[in-house]
């Protein structure tokens, strides 16, 4: 829609009157440049250079200047056509803009140029319903160390009673695991080790690698004894060697699968609600224009997306539209693949042995073809076998479909194949029958397929096939079906199964599930039932479950009590459990420290026909590490991936220095062991710790109390925990008339330190004062009233905690020495 440039005017003017009032010349004048603010779409945006000109229409703005306000808001043919309609210096004229579409206005009492871009003539506005950047500011992130280490050691023990037979009872032989990892810079050495008591080969060597991350290119690789991904039908197969592997996540904030988005064009500005499967996810208030609302926050399976629409005058639209989502598709564009070669391993008399005359690889690649089908292949390969696979999962408004085929062959057998077909339909609807879920499968193995490793293959069933359907019956029930077959080769007989289930939530707190199952294989019929009840009382803490299973006859209760605190809690079990055969009492106590965790256990089982003698199990469990960062040394809890070591300066060395405090718990901290330790930090999640001391001196000041951590593959990092100051200064200031400095306000500054931070102080009444977070040395202090004159004092640097500092005046010149 076009309109006129419109000059406001705030009373009847000419235009020339108007132009000599506003701008101070008259209009005949050669027209000047000045620079207005710009409201662009009711928003300000820089400033932009204009002429006046005599008449509105002839008011020219620089193109230059407006073009790079209005880039991320025009869309590319307007902003096309501005520089087309451009003249020779640079400008185009409001006329110009006007035909083009905008409305134009210069408001000559605020002297500002208003212009509004209609919404046919704006770029889509793009709206991410998740954030998928980090949540906070990586370049604050605390270095990791170049150089870090952990040891993890963990030791099991168990005493075993037997009344008829003593011989065997008493200790049996320790257990004993070490966990190693050392990082220097990017790469990463990994160790592993066992030892057993009284076994023929004592010490055992574990896997060892060296891992290398290239997160650039979500890309790790790995050397030595491999862990490596596999897809379809390969088998993974122990293996020495080097692997390439993509790994989403090295960027865990990559969008890595299909993003769901809705286009939307609004008349007027509106508020919009956003609905997934009834669930209000957000609620977005959008300007006029075209909007593309992404990435909606999906479950896997079937999605109900409304767009609930309501205008400024409060007209409502209803915008309905379904989504099929799949965790296991990869965004258009982005491919997932690994990539293995080796030779197999193998442990013998507790060494590991390699056959070098036997290489093979592991490799497979999937691609995201389109945001709703992934195509991928895989190949496993050494002299004596292949197998090549391929593999597609497409997801459709119907549900997905995930489809497997394979052939393999072996030089003294020949070859075979393999097929899967997979369905799954899920629709999360709110309805009173709803959740429903499908499941189908059929799968079929030729009698000599074989995944790499196997080369003897005994494919007992052809083919078997199976489905699946459940929903929720009501708000608290739930219930379901399935249904599977085997067809048998050789001698294996077919078999038939029928298996139904029965949810029901009894209360807030009680929920029972009965399982009823029938298995019909060759001649033998077989029937079973199997219920649980399930109690959380209200205090979310323990949990009640007691079973009983036709099986076996066999009934259990279990009780179990979780910890309140994830370190520095308890975490208790016991249960009884009673079948045909034996009667069994069992419990569990485990306990996570900050240094260590520790369990105990014991399991006692009394046969119920009074022929054998009972048996009595017990043991005990150990873990602890050591962890080395940037010179420091430390003991911890067992290292999860990587850690922090929590370091205070020797003002804190005799106080509890805490992270993340909850009550009187911490998730680490320092005690007469050493410094603290956090070792459970996930790699390339940044985790931001907060540092408490509960008995922090008066007068001290903690400094830095929040830390950023970014921890990589296996890293530490050392926090450093700092005081800025020590001493809490008091004192009482007089003018220089020898009165009171009532109620004033002034500054502490530390003359030849231009990083250190000034301190405020305010007096009393009295003219008391007090400033925490100072320390030892040389200080000026001026008050507001009164900036040129300052008053110089030192503390003595033997001053910790509180200092009387005694009177200063404003007059005197000289520094004060310590009363």
């Amino acid at each position: 829609m076009a309109t006129c440039l419109v000059i406001t005017p705030a009373f009847a003017e000419t235009e020339q009157e108007i132009f000599e009032r506003v701008f101070g010349k008259p209009a005949d004048v050669r027209a000047d440049h000045i620079t207005v603010p710009l409201i662009l779409n009711k928003t300000r945006r820089d400033p932009v250079n204009i002429i006046i000109g005599v008449e509105p229409q002839a008011t020219r703005i620089n193109s230059a200047d407006l073009l790079e306000r209005i880039h991320d808001r025009a869309i590319t043919t307007l902003q096309q056509n501005i520089e087309k309609s451009t003249d020779s210096q640079g400008y185009i004229s409001a006329r110009e803009l006007v035909s083009l579409g905008l409305e134009v206005l210069l408001d000559q009492q605020t002297v500002e140029l208003y212009i509004d871009i209609p919404p046919e003539l704006q770029q889509p506005s793009s709206t991410n319903l998740i954030t998928r950047q980090p949540p906070f500011p990586l370049l604050q992130a605390t270095s990791i160390s170049p150089v870090s280490s952990y040891l993890n050691l963990r030791v099991a023990m168990d005493y075993l009673h037997d009344d008829q037979n003593p011989a065997i009872s008493g200790r049996r032989p320790a257990r004993l695991a070490l966990e190693h990892a050392v990082r220097i810079h990017d790469w990463v050495m990994e160790l592993n080790g066992t030892y057993t008591e009284a076994a023929v080969y004592p010490w055992q060597r574990g896997d060892a690698r060296l891992v290398y991350d290239d997160t650039n290119r979500m890309q790790r690789y790995s050397f030595g004894d491999l862990s490596y991904p596999v897809s379809g039908f390969q088998n993974f197969q122990p293996m020495a060697g080097i692997t390439m592997a993509r790994n989403f996540s090295l960027q865990p904030y990559r969008i890595t699968q299909p993003v769901s988005e809705a286009d939307i064009f609004l008349k007027s500005p509106s508020k919009v609600e956003v609905l997934v499967n009834d669930r209000v996810v957000r609620t977005l208030r959008l300007d006029a224009g075209e909007h593309n609302i992404r990435d909606f926050p999906f479950t896997s399976g079937l999605n109900d997306v409304q767009l609930k629409i309501t205008d400024d005058l409060g007209r409502t639209e209803i915008v309905e539209q379904p989504y099929f989502f799949d965790s296991n598709l990869l965004m258009p564009g982005l491919s997932e693949y690994s990539l293995s070669l080796g030779v197999p391993s193998s442990i013998q008399n507790g060494h590991y042995n390699y056959d070098t005359d036997l290489p093979g690889v592991s490799m497979f690649y999937r691609h995201g073809v389109r945001p709703e089908l992934t195509l991928g292949g895989n190949l496993q390969v050494n002299r004596y076998q292949y197998m090549l696979g391929t593999e597609a999962l497409w997801a459709t408004y119907m549900g997905t479909l995930h489809a497997d085929l394979a052939v393999s062959g072996i030089d003294s057998i020949g070859s075979g194949h393999r097929a899967r077909l997979q369905y799954s339909y899920y629709d999360a609807g709110s309805a009173l029958v709803a959740d429903q879920h499908w499941t189908a499968y059929v799968d079929y193995t030729a009698p000599a397929f074989a995944a790499l490793g196997n080369l003897a293959p005994l494919n007992m069933v052809s083919y078997e096939t199976g489905a699946s359907y459940s929903q929720r019956l009501g708000l608290r029930t739930s219930g379901g079906l399935a249904l599977g077959y085997q067809a048998g080769r050789y001698s294996f007989d077919d078999a038939r199964l029928v298996d139904v289930f029965l949810t029901r939530s009894l209360g807030p707190f009680v929920t029972t599930r009965l399982n009823v199952e029938y298995r019909h294989t060759g001649s033998h019929n077989e029937k079973q039932a199997f219920l649980s009840l399930l109690w959380s009382p209200r205090d979310g803490r323990s949990q009640f479950t007691t079973t009983f299973d036709t099986n076996n006859q066999s009934s259990s209760v279990l009780w179990q009590r979780n910890p309140e605190y994830s370190v520095d809690d308890t975490e208790l079990s016991l249960g009884t459990e009673h079948s045909d055969n034996n009667s069994r009492i069992f419990g569990h106590v485990r306990y996570v420290g900050y240094r260590a965790e520790t369990s105990f256990s014991s399991d006692i089982i009394q046969p119920t026909d009074g022929q054998l003698a009972s048996q009595q199990l017990t043991s005990v469990q150990f873990a602890t590490a050591a962890v080395y960062a940037q010179g420091h040394f430390a003991i911890s809890r067992p290292v999860t991936d990587s850690f922090a070591i929590i370091v205070p300066n020797r003002n804190l060395e005799r106080m509890i220095v805490g992270v993340d405090p909850v009550e009187e718990h911490f998730a680490a901290r320092t005690d007469r062991f050493g410094d603290g330790v956090l070792p459970n930090l996930p790699s390339y999640f940044p985790r931001k710790v907060n540092i408490h001391v509960p008995d922090l001196p008066m007068g001290q000041d903690l400094g830095q109390d929040s830390f950023v951590l970014l921890p990589r593959y296996k890293s530490g990092t050392v926090i450093e925990v700092d005081t800025n100051g020590t001493v809490l200064l008091g004192g009482i200031l007089h003018n220089s008339k020898g009165e009171v400095l009532a109620l004033q306000a002034g500054e502490i500054t530390a003359p030849g330190k231009p990083d250190w931070q000034a301190r405020t102080l305010f007096t009393n009444r009295k003219g008391i004062f007090r400033v925490d977070g100072l320390e030892p040395g040389s200080y000026e202090l001026r008050m507001f009233s009164e900036p040129d004159r300052a008053i110089r004092f030192d503390i003595p640097a033997d001053a910790f905690g509180f200092y009387d500092i005694g009177t200063l005046t404003l007059a005197e010149p000289k520094s004060v020495s310590q009363r």
